[in-house]
């Protein structure tokens, strides 16, 4: 009966100190003794208790009846040398772990505890060959790895101190003797990192990275640094923005813009092996995706409004589709990209994790931010949420950084971000060029918003995406003015409205455009109203009866009417911020258009 009383005593004192309840525990331990007083792990762990209390002396007189008892107790006499270590008494020290490594030579804590006394001797050569001995014993121990970084700091090899650092990020174990030695090698590894980050590796790898991707895809690179810019560093794509050249524009003034320079690069690599192949894919979201969109939220936009206005509105849910759309993009690709920067570059690794850490730090307080709002719909907080905890994960796995808890997630969240992860590492270990974007779909389809993006490969982007580029850029380098005095003589002889039958001629050919157009996708349409818009450049003549071709409509014939109402109808439906620049005076013929269209059942 004692003893079982006696048991349960000792686990009750035991749980106690594994809570930080010192204090609480020390009765208990004085009950197993008062029944049972050869007890040495009693004596020993009270000792310990003690020890974190701050009360030496009373856990040195504890441990010396532990090791009256059993003086080949290895944790007893490690616990000794650690209380003289605490006094500053390294010599009195180095006798406790000296003779815990006599009785146990293969004890890799006793091992790396006199490694740490050497340390704190200054005898780093001899610190190092212990560590080194620790280590070949157990490489799980974290105490053994930040020790030896502490040496061969000291010694100033920092880029060994740092692999070491590295290694021990993901190959140690937590131990409950030392739970604070984690953080204290990533406070380490942070202070490593700073020193070599600062070493040009980020450039030299830029220069090297963009000779190779220029050789690799024919295509010139150029870089260019912009004032200003809210984020750090951007890619253009050749193709999507119709020139002869990629284009990487950075923010000097961002921090560790180097590191993301060469993000945007390995994308780059990415996209010209997929287009190799010709799955190179580009995310767009058309006007259906918006509506879709808008009708899925439509209760918290409504809501939005009575607070904001409608304008304020309006923007917030087009920063929040275009942003959502965006991560659920990027979120899939960004893990394969770095992962092949840290695979591939390794002298850029201290420069990629103070890299990484600050966007996870940025990340951390937008996902707390967007919970404690309460504006947005919970569908988005959740999938924003989830993708940047996927992205933590993934940190903890390159640097044995681990934030996932300040992201405060439940457990169904957590398990959700694990599968997502999951699936990611499955599609990394074969990956081929071009299947990234099967997995963007499946992050996306996993997090329900497969409605939000349409998929097109890079040949039909370009159509749209460079043309509309184009010719945004060349309709806000014309200005009203000009516009007005090119169009004159046509405005005086084509006043809105004026002319009831050129207006109802105009009607009917524009109802012929959006009866075309319904049997079109998007795309399509843009890619016609970036052909017309060609043509409109050199003046269309109402006049001409015939003799307009537009690419995209192969052979068939237009006249200037009727070529112009296909020129309105394009941009009204899928460019309607740039209707205005074109100074046609076709209004009336529009809305007239509109109300034949609606009443013969056409698309809203």
């Amino acid at each position: 009966m004692n003893d079982k009383r006696n048991m349960s005593d000792m686990n009750v004192a035991m749980s106690l100190c594994n809570e930080g309840k010192y204090e609480a525990a020390l009765p208990y331990f004085d009950k197993v003794l008062a029944v049972d007083k050869k007890n040495d792990e009693a004596y020993r762990m009270k000792g310990q208790a003690l020890m974190m209390l701050g009360r030496l002396q009373e856990a040195t007189n504890l441990l010396i009846d532990a090791l009256n008892i059993n003086p080949e107790n290895v944790w007893t006499l490690i616990l000794m040398g650690n209380i003289f270590i605490k006094q500053n008494d390294v010599q009195g020290a180095m006798r406790y772990y000296e003779e815990a490594i006599k009785f146990h030579p293969n004890d890799p804590i006793a091992i790396n505890n006199v490694g740490g006394a050497y340390l704190q001797q200054g005898m780093y050569e001899k610190a190092l060959e212990t560590f080194d001995r620790a280590l070949k014993i157990d490489d799980t121990y974290p105490n053994t790895y930040y020790g030896k970084a502490m040496v061969l700091r000291k010694l100033g090899m920092d880029r060994e101190a740092w692999d070491i650092l590295l290694k021990a990020g993901t190959a140690s174990m937590p131990r409950s003797e030392n739970p604070n030695v984690i953080e204290e090698m990533n406070k380490l590894k942070m202070s490593i990192a700073l020193g070599l980050a600062n070493g040009g590796d980020g450039y030299r790898a830029i220069g090297k990275t963009i000779e190779e991707l220029q050789n690799l895809g024919g295509t010139e690179i150029k870089t260019e640094s912009v004032e200003n810019m809210s984020l750090a560093a951007k890619l253009e794509y050749a193709k999507i923005h119709g020139r002869k050249y990629h284009r990487i524009i950075y923010n000097e003034s961002k921090k560790y813009h180097e590191h993301l320079i060469l993000h945007e690069l390995t994308h780059l690599r990415m996209a010209i092996n997929a287009s190799k192949v010709g799955k190179n894919e580009v995310p767009v979201t058309d006007i259906e995706q918006v509506n879709a969109f808008h009708q899925r939220f439509a209760y918290f936009f409504n809501k939005l409004i009575t607070r904001i206005g409608d304008d304020g509105a309006k923007k917030v849910e087009k920063d929040m589709r275009s942003g959502l759309a965006l991560q659920l993009f990027n979120c899939p690709l960004d893990l394969l990209v770095e992962d092949y920067i840290f695979e591939h570059y390794p002298e850029v690794r201290p420069l990629q994790m103070l890299s990484l850490f600050s966007q996870e730090e940025e990340n951390i307080n937008s996902v707390q931010s967007a919970e404690k709002a309460k504006i947005f719909p919970p569908a988005v907080v959740k999938a924003n949420k989830l993708m940047n905890m996927v992205t933590s994960i993934h940190m903890e796995d390159l640097y044995g950084i681990n934030l996932l808890n300040y992201y405060k997630p439940t457990k169904a969240e957590y398990e959700s971000a694990k599968d997502l992860y999951e699936e990611y590492k499955a599609y990394r270990d074969d990956y081929e060029p071009g299947e990234e974007y099967d997995l963007c779909r499946y992050f996306i389809e996993t997090l329900d918003f497969e409605d939000l993006i349409v998929w097109v490969n890079e040949d039909v982007a370009h159509l749209d995406d460079s043309m509309i580029i184009q010719a945004k850029e060349a309709m806000q380098n014309v200005s009203t003015e000009e516009i007005e005095e090119r169009n004159k003589e046509f405005s005086e002889n084509h006043k809105d409205g004026a002319d009831a039958a050129e207006t109802m001629m105009m009607a009917m050919y524009m109802l012929g455009a959006m009866q075309k157009f319904d049997t079109m996708q998007h795309l399509e349409v843009r890619k016609i109203a970036m052909e017309i818009a060609t043509i409109g450049m050199t003046g269309i003549s109402p006049e001409k009866k015939s003799g307009y071709k537009v690419p995209s409509l192969g052979d068939e014939d237009f006249g200037g009417y009727r070529l112009l109402a296909y020129y309105y109808v394009s941009f009204a439906r899928e460019i309607p911020e740039i209707l205005p620049k074109l100074g046609l005076p076709f209004k009336s013929a529009y809305e007239t258009a509109l109300q034949m269209y609606n009443a013969k059942g056409g698309k809203k």
